[in-house]
């Protein structure tokens, strides 16, 4: 079977598989997030910043990228709808997919395609639907459906990364530490974990770990670890009444200055704020 359940008892706060219906707006500045993401345009047309890359997606174009990778919507025209679906990164290793596409989301190239004709309005949004169950044995489904339609879109995917091949490392070294690395990390950082935990996890050296790490996902052990920490963090915020505090500490941060100072970089304003203008949108 190729779907699988990921996290979703350990981390209800946006860990699993998600799915929304939108019209996409433009973004004043780039952000980052720890998801394989599957964007699909049914109407309009979207300006993409991806990394150093710009893109125009139109109606009837997918794109699948990782969402470690600064990003943003820049013009977006008025009549512009999107399907957009979320998985952990981490996921992407349990994925029947080939090395190559693989390899090329992990190195920051997104896979673009035209995929009319075989999704529609229809099949999109009962995705959307049924995901908002909550039930696992659907959620699997859809990842099934999800990545079938990546596989036939992506078949003869192709990438081989020349300029950053790191000596005395096979392929397969990073098939084997990177998933189980990505793995303890999903399930850990919620704890007082650190660079030489993951490192000690996967039987390697810290510093052979950070490289492998680095060359791999673009980002070191701490970035990835910190950037689950406070996405965690602005979903509880989101969705739960808990105290600000609670939510630190809940999140794997040592500190509540270090929480505060670590969210203000990513979000651009207080735990607070963000918690307020949540609850303004909810309220329209």
């Amino acid at each position: 079977m190729i779907g699988q359940s990921y996290g979703r008892e350990s981390h209800p706060y946006g860990f699993e598989l998600e799915g929304e219906r939108h019209q996409p707006e433009a973004m004043a500045t780039a952000h980052q997030h720890c998801h394989l993401e599957i964007l699909i345009l049914t109407r309009g047309k979207v300006e993409m910043l991806y990394g150093q890359q710009t893109m125009i997606l139109s109606a009837g174009e997918l794109l699948c990228y990782s969402a470690l990778h600064f990003h943003q919507f820049g013009a977006v025209s008025d009549d512009a709808v999107a399907y957009s679906f979320r998985l952990p990164l981490f996921a992407l290793f349990n994925l029947q997919l080939s090395c190559g596409v693989k390899q090329q989301l992990f190195h920051g190239a997104p896979c673009r395609a035209r995929c009319a004709g075989l999704v529609d309005d229809t099949m999109l949004a009962r995705w959307v639907a049924e995901l908002r169950l909550r039930d696992p044995a659907l959620d699997d489904l859809i990842l099934d459906e999800i990545t079938l339609l990546l596989r036939r879109l992506f078949k003869d995917a192709c990438f081989t990364p020349p300029d950053q091949q790191i000596p005395g490392v096979s392929g397969l070294k990073v098939s084997q530490h990177i998933p189980v690395m990505l793995q303890f990390i999903n399930d850990n950082y919620h704890a007082s974990i650190s660079v030489c935990d993951v490192a000690d996890h996967v039987g390697l050296h810290k510093n052979f770990a950070m490289t492998l790490f680095k060359k791999t996902l673009g980002m070191s052990i701490l970035e990835y670890l910190t950037a689950l920490r406070v996405h965690h963090a602005r979903r509880m915020l989101q969705y739960t009444g808990e105290q600000v505090t609670q939510i630190a500490y809940a999140s794997g941060f040592s500190s509540v200055t270090r929480f505060y100072e670590v969210f203000a970089k990513y979000f651009g304003e207080s735990p607070q704020k963000y918690r307020k203008s949540c609850a303004l949108v909810g309220d329209d």
